[in-house]
């Protein structure tokens, strides 16, 4: 079950990666050069992200994107728990240690 949640996951995350900002990398589209910084060992891959998330929360992912701010890489995931409560948690794409966890309002 886990397996197929981190497959689902990460194919959310393909489709729907909205913004990815590297000028290192320049002239790849984001799921591209998504992929060369997980292939580079630049950042983790968004299954280690979301083993990591799922052992503080768990939920139906909405939403993932990949942005760099301040030269740092991190995971903005959005999720749907049990309760219909949507929460923002952002993630290292470095290190793994969760940033915020928050609810939306």
């Amino acid at each position: 079950m886990m397996k197929k949640l981190l497959l689902l996951a990460l194919l959310i995350f393909f489709i729907s990666i909205s913004s990815v900002i590297a000028s290192n990398h320049r002239g790849y589209t984001d799921h591209e050069n998504a992929h060369q910084l997980v292939t580079s060992g630049d950042i983790l891959p968004l299954g280690k992200i979301l083993e990591l998330v799922y052992k503080r929360h768990r939920g139906k992912i909405l939403e993932v994107e990949l942005e760099l701010e301040d030269n740092t890489y991190s995971y903005e995931i959005e999720l749907l728990d049990d309760n219909n409560k949507v929460w923002e948690i952002d993630v290292d794409a470095v290190t793994g240690k969760i940033l915020k966890i928050e609810e939306e309002d």
